[in-house]
Parts: structure tokens; sequence; C-alpha cells
């Protein structure tokens, strides 16, 4: 029977309950949320302070592409050493834990010990120093006595979490479905583990439940050519990589140790001399493969910086 008083009652309450929700939710970029939040201290930076591009650009648009709005599923980092990787990896999680909030997160290394050792002398501090240990929360909000922190897994404020695994335990993953997979030095990782294969492999079946929304990153330094992880995954994708513009001809190159311009005969690359056998500091410097300008130290923010051409 047609009750209106209670269809008012009804209407009023559902008004109420959709007036309670977020009107709009902010957009905002993997990086954006990096440089928002993200502080750094002495321990493991010379630029302490509020995380800022101005220092690695050619990382932005790389993290940019873990934006759930990008259509980038995965990412493949062939790198070499201090070159802030291992920031831009944290940078990720910091998104998927403060912006995100309800993925499921896996990072992977070498093996389990290293992973947890990432958890706490890395990727706690980021969180503490941040200032967002509010985030940190049990799924089990009933049992006070659960913080969302443990030795084997980050869990947070959304529903969302992180667990560490070694490379060398992946029969151990099964019964996880991951939607965001970090994959941390994988030139290091064994080819085969027991009966259950190639790790890396292995560890992509976890996205299986998300593969349409699946977010993947594989970064390492190449070790030995023929038989490199990375090497074989970056050569699946589209290979990109950083230019920057000289600062006399604005010629854009790729850094490379040293080599020879065919069409020029310029020798390029990095340059160096010695002072009575001592490396003279002031003389290094880069020489464009283009016209032969010298770049110095002191060159390095613009020759890197987007607003002056990098890209």
């Amino acid at each position: 029977m047609y009750d209106p008083l209670y269809v008012d009652e009804y209407t009023a309450w559902l008004h109420g309950q959709v007036e309670k929700m977020i009107h709009e939710m902010e957009k905002i970029s993997p990086s954006e949320v990096a440089e928002k939040y993200r502080y750094l201290p002495a321990s493991v930076t010379p630029f302490p302070g509020y995380f800022d591009y101005s220092v690695n650009p050619f990382m932005r648009e790389i993290v940019d592409c873990f934006d759930i709005r990008s259509p980038v599923r995965e990412v493949n980092l062939m790198k070499g050493v201090q070159t802030t990787y291992t920031t831009t990896l944290e940078n990720v999680l910091l998104y998927f834990m403060k912006q995100i909030k309800t993925a499921p997160v896996m990072f992977m290394t070498a093996d389990a010990e290293l992973a947890q050792a990432r958890i706490e002398n890395n990727i706690i501090p980021m969180i503490q120093l941040s200032g967002l240990q509010d985030i940190i929360r049990s799924s089990d909000s009933s049992n006070s006595r659960k913080t969302g922190l443990t030795r084997d897994h980050i869990q947070w404020d959304g529903g969302g979490y992180m667990v560490p695994f070694g490379a060398n335990n992946a029969n151990k993953m099964r019964m996880f479905s991951i939607m965001v997979m970090l994959k941390d030095e994988i030139d290091a990782w064994p080819d085969i583990v027991g009966k259950d294969g190639e790790p890396d492999r292995v560890s992509d079946d976890r996205c299986a439940a998300y593969w349409e929304r699946r977010k993947i990153f594989r970064g390492s330094t190449p070790l030995i050519t023929h038989s490199s992880k990375i090497l074989r995954n970056y050569e699946r994708g589209d290979q990109r990589e950083y230019n920057v513009g000289c600062r006399h001809c604005s010629y854009l190159q790729v850094l490379r140790w040293e080599g020879t311009n065919k069409e020029n005969g310029i020798k390029f690359g990095f340059h160096w001399e010695f002072q009575n056998g001592v490396l003279d500091l002031e003389s290094v410097c880069y020489i464009c493969a283009n016209c032969g300008h010298t770049h110095y130290e002191i060159d390095k923010e613009k020759l890197f910086s987007e607003k002056e051409g990098a890209q």
C-alpha cells in the first residue's frame, strides 16, 4: 500500500546521505602529491627539505605514469646509480597511500629481508617525517591493538595496504591479488625459483584480477647484457630517454659517457683532467655532441630543466 509519509521520510533520509557525500574529488597527480607532502631528511639526501622535482625533473613524467587517469600500465626503468630512483619508487607508493587509498600494493626486491629493511629504513621514515602517521590504520578497526604497521605489511586509511616480498619467496604470494606492483632491482633477482618459475612472471600473475587497471613498476641498474631482465623489459616499451639541450646550440641529446659524432667528428661526453695525479674537480665537464660546447657543474640545473627545453 502506498504510504506518502513513509516515502517522504525515506526521501529525506536519502537526501541527507547524498549531502554527506564528497561533491568532488581533488585531482592531483603523483608528482604533485610528492611535492605537496613529502619531506626528505638530511640522512637520505644532500638536498633536505620538502621534495621538489627541480632536483630530478627527468623522473616527473615517470612517476606520473602511475596516475590512475594515465593509460600507462607498465613502466620499465633502466637506470644508472644515484639517479633518485629509490625516491621515485617511494613517491609512487605515497600517491597510492595518500591519494588513492584503496589499492593493494606489493613491493618486491631480491629477498624478503631487503624488502623489510626498505620498509623500516625508508618507507616508515617517509611517512613519519612527512607528518602522515595518521593515515596508517588497521583494516580491523574493532581491535585497538592492531596499528596497521608490522614487519609484514602496512595498512592505511581507506583499506589499502602494502606487503613486502622477496623474489626468492615467490611461491608465498599466491594468496594476494595486487593492483600496484613495485619491483626493485630486478637484475639481482634469481632467474628461477623452485617449481614456480621466473619471479617476474609469477608476480605479474598477482595482478590478474586488476589487469585492466594494473600498475607495474620495474626498475634496475642493468648488469649483464645478455641476461638483463630490465633490458629485456625496457625493450618491450617505447624506450624513451631524457634529452637535454646544449646551453650553446640548443641541440637535444641524451647524455652518454663518451662517443664520437660521425657527422662532424666531435668527441663528446664526459671529460676531466688531473693535476699532479689528482682529479681536478673543476675540470669535470660534459661536451656537446653537436658543437663541442663544455658544460660544467654550474650548468647542470639548467641543463636538466624542462623550462630550458629538456624533455
